[in-house]
């Protein structure tokens, strides 16, 4: 139950996703600081124990680890793995590519007619483009490019952006289509 609430917790609080990592190493020095307290108040309880006797032996009773600090620091360090890789399957990012919407063609019977001169082929220049920044949201995906903030679908410096990566945009003019990474 710990282990599937804080994967969703997570996922949908999204001021926490980058910070996924750090959340579970705080979770599993939480407990093995609470591990730690615990075999130390255990080992200072047996100490005067073993001097007095009991009237009440509470080790007898089947649910009494419940209250031991040691056996929630197990469950934290344990929950640990499974958080982090749960909440990792559950926040990959969705890699968005515009889609190209189809013209719907009208066919007419046409008498013979000389087909027009072939136009001139024109080789496409791609303008220099640098990637400043990236946020891959869905289809909310956005990318800095040339100072510019732009989405799925916008124009910068005359070429369309198709889709936005993690490690990159892919964009397309005239037709043709060019990736461009992020800087190293």
């Amino acid at each position: 139950m710990l282990t599937v609430g804080c994967s969703f917790g997570l996922l949908f609080l999204t001021a926490l996703r980058p910070y996924s990592q750090c959340v579970v190493l705080g979770i599993a020095l939480l407990g093995a600081a609470v591990l730690i307290i615990g075999r130390w108040a255990s080992i200072a309880e047996q100490a005067p124990q073993k001097a007095l006797v009991a009237s009440v032996d509470y080790g007898e009773h089947p649910l009494f680890f419940f209250k031991r600090a040691d056996y929630w620091g197990w469950i934290l360090i344990l929950s640990a793995i499974p958080i982090f890789f749960l909440s990792h399957h559950l926040c990959k990012p969705l890699v968005v590519k515009a889609r190209t919407v189809s013209k719907p063609t009208i066919q007419l019977e046409v008498a013979a007619v000389e087909p027009p001169a072939p136009e001139p082929v024109v080789v496409t220049k791609f303008p220099e483009l640098n990637v400043n920044g990236l946020v891959c949201n869905g289809t909310r995906s956005t990318a800095v490019v040339n100072g510019l903030t732009v989405g799925i679908g916008e124009k910068v410096d005359g070429v369309r952006v198709v889709a936005i990566e993690r490690w990159g945009i892919t964009v397309e003019m005239a037709g043709r289509e060019r990736h461009v990474s992020l800087p190293q």
